[in-house]
């Protein structure tokens, strides 16, 4: 199996739920350490050398700031589902019985959760001895990650049926942030993937909890901020790319498919960014701005790029009403056709819209 095949088999087996949960035993941080347990099996970590031969970047960080310490011991205490519990996760059901009873056994979990993505850094460490193959590397600490994205987005919807939205804003946000976490340091593509497909459920979930809630400014402003920054963060394809051709050969086709999936993220992440922007403007002045130019300056440092296009996101306001959206894959300006919520039409605009979407 080649490099490129070998990536994105990886990268289908997390996708279709093929994961392991890892429980790491921690006495003091890893990146001080040379080996770490995981499941009962000890790791070895490379060391900074052994980062470096490969231009990773290893990034000292104090236990107190690395965001990668309280994902470990979220994994710890985790209690995996199974049945209805795991199926009402990947749905979102919180109405579920199950899932009420399986949640009430992961508060701590999510708890440690949300702590770590209020942290601003995190750095994992790249397992394997430093003889090792780069590619050959195990990666049990993204296994979770997708399923700790899950939890967030339960806890999200359960706090918005409650009426608490500002809460419940947060924590859809914080699955952005825990991505951003993943795209932080050089990386392989396989956690970039991870990373994309982390964003994926986080986006779905800011953009459902924005067209449904009642927010004010703060709640509003700090989303826009943490969306901006995830952006700033969002890795380049081409840098990715640099560290992936060190380590392995990726065939043409593999490489198309990573930069398609890479523009996706990078589009709907910047649409999200704007969209949150847009409901700012609302609440300090009572209508929508009449052009992208007004969030400039206001809500925004800097207007995101639609990167199927090179210009900015198209934008159309009506009165009180409006619509913003991407040109998206076929980078054809469709007049704003598109489903909302739940865009997917590959053939149409990827759009995000002020109508307001039923509280379930």
């Amino acid at each position: 199996m080649n490099k490129g095949s070998g990536i994105f088999f990886l990268a289908i087996l997390l996708a279709g739920g093929g994961y392991y949960y890892y429980h790491t035993q921690l006495s003091s941080s890893f990146l001080e350490r040379n080996e770490v347990t995981i499941n009962g099996e000890k790791y070895d970590v490379r060391s900074k050398e052994g980062h470096e031969r490969y231009g990773l970047k290893l990034r000292m960080i104090p236990n107190k700031d690395n965001a990668a310490i309280l994902y470990c011991k979220a994994s710890n205490v985790f209690d995996e589902p199974s049945g209805r519990a795991d199926d009402a996760l990947r749905e979102a059901d919180v109405t579920d019985p199950a899932f009420k009873r399986w949640y009430e056994k992961n508060k701590e979990c999510l708890a440690l959760i949300r702590r770590a993505a209020r942290r601003k850094d995190c750095q994992f460490p790249v397992l394997g001895k430093d003889d090792e193959p780069i590619g050959a590397m195990p990666l049990p600490y993204l296994n979770g990650m997708r399923r700790f994205a899950w939890l967030l987005r339960c806890e999200g919807r359960r706090l918005g049926q409650k009426g608490d939205w500002s809460a419940a804003l947060d924590c859809c946000v914080a699955i952005n942030r825990m991505a951003r976490h993943l795209c932080l340091s050089d990386r392989p593509m396989i956690s970039i993937l991870v990373a994309l497909m982390v964003h994926e459920i986080g986006n779905g979930s800011v953009e459902e909890c924005l067209a449904k809630g009642d927010f004010g400014e703060a709640a509003l402003r700090k989303a826009v901020q943490d969306h901006h920054q995830a952006l700033k963060d969002f890795p380049g394809f081409a840098h990715v790319m640099t560290f992936e051709q060190k380590v392995g050969e990726i065939d043409a086709g593999a490489q198309r498919k990573m930069k398609e999936a890479f523009t996706r993220g990078q589009a709907r992440l910047g649409g999200v960014t704007i969209f949150a922007a847009i409901k700012l403007y609302e609440e300090k002045n009572g209508r929508p701005p009449r052009s992208l130019a007004e969030l400039r300056g206001n809500t925004l440092s800097e207007l995101p790029k639609d990167p199927f296009s090179g210009r900015d996101f198209v934008y159309k306001v009506r009165g009180s009403d409006w619509i913003l959206y991407s040109v998206w894959e076929n980078r054809t300006d469709d007049g704003g056709v598109g489903s909302w919520p739940h865009n997917r039409q590959k053939d149409r605009d990827f759009i995000w819209r002020n109508t307001r979407l039923p509280v379930n």
